[in-house]
């Protein structure tokens, strides 16, 4: 018995010294809610930590929230979801009729992430800007967030990025797109895109893609499920006019929700609140055994 342990403790040994990854066992989570009152006039922005237990890391994350189409419901923008230590840290605002909650999740392993990779980059007012984020050789996104702004002026926003766009592009860059679409307040601004990817070894991570068509007006989940056996360590999303070359102040679709609705499954529900653009949302679970 003595032997067989010290064995399996060599082989452990010889693993990790060639840099091969060991499973650390599946992901737990841990969620944090926030409060976002009504704030038309200016932007009350909070923020929710959503920690994970000792011993366990940050790796990934998401964020649940509302957006209703009528005056009196609530309008919640998520401004970021991104790594904070051993937290996931979601902000958002409303600029709805009603107060609504922000709920963020953080997805935790035994497994701390090598590196944490950042990219920036400016948007001019009535444009779209994205920013690939690129793990070190040896690692793989593990996971991904992203940083927006939106400012008002003059009783309206001179600065309003929504993300269109948070996904893999391939085992080792994340991807994210925002566009830039300013209320009518004189002298509207750049605003700032910024990028994360969770760089770390691991099992490697399969995508697995939806898709569906939103109408104008409507809210819409899809979930993509993982096969028997493998769960989702993490999700992507991209939301696109079927419409070539629609202006960028018609393009209001947003993403209320995007996070794990089961160790299988990932969610993503999108709004389409343009006034006559019909919305292609695609969505990506990542997973692993």
């Amino acid at each position: 018995m003595k032997l067989a342990s010290l064995l399996c403790a060599a082989v452990l040994a010889v693993l990790l010294a060639t840099g091969i990854a060991v499973a650390a066992g599946s992901l737990t989570s841990s969620s944090k809610k926030v409060n976002l009152p009504p704030s038309s006039t200016q932007l009350e922005k909070r923020a929710a930590d959503a920690r994970c237990a000792n011993g366990r890391f940050a790796v990934a994350g998401g964020f649940d929230t509302d957006f209703g189409t009528e005056g009196s419901d609530p309008r919640a923008f998520v401004e970021s979801m991104r790594p904070r230590g051993r937290s996931w840290r979601g902000t958002g605002f409303n600029t709805g009729g009603s107060a609504t909650e922000l709920r963020v999740e953080a997805y935790c392993s035994k497994r701390r992430p090598q590196v944490v990779k950042f990219g920036s980059t400016r948007i001019a007012p009535q444009e779209k800007g994205a920013v690939l984020v690129r793990c070190p050789g040896g690692t793989t996104v593990r996971g991904l967030g992203y940083q927006t702004e939106a400012r008002l002026g003059e009783g309206s926003s001179r600065v309003f990025l929504v993300v269109t766009e948070a996904r893999r592009r391939n085992p080792r860059t994340v991807r994210v797109e925002a566009i830039n679409i300013p209320g009518g307040a004189p002298n509207p601004e750049r605003g700032t895109l910024e990028a994360y990817a969770v760089c770390g070894k691991g099992p490697r991570l399969d995508a697995l893609r939806g898709s569906r068509t939103i109408e104008t007006g409507e809210t819409a989940a899809l979930a993509s499920v993982c096969d028997k056996g493998r769960r989702a360590g993490f999700g992507g999303f991209a939301l696109r006019s079927e419409t070539s070359g629609a202006p960028i102040p018609e393009r209001q679709f947003l993403a209320t929700r995007f996070s794990r609705s089961s160790e299988r499954s990932w969610v993503v529900r999108s709004v389409n609140a343009s006034r006559e653009l019909t919305l292609r949302a695609r969505t990506w679970a990542y997973c692993t055994r």
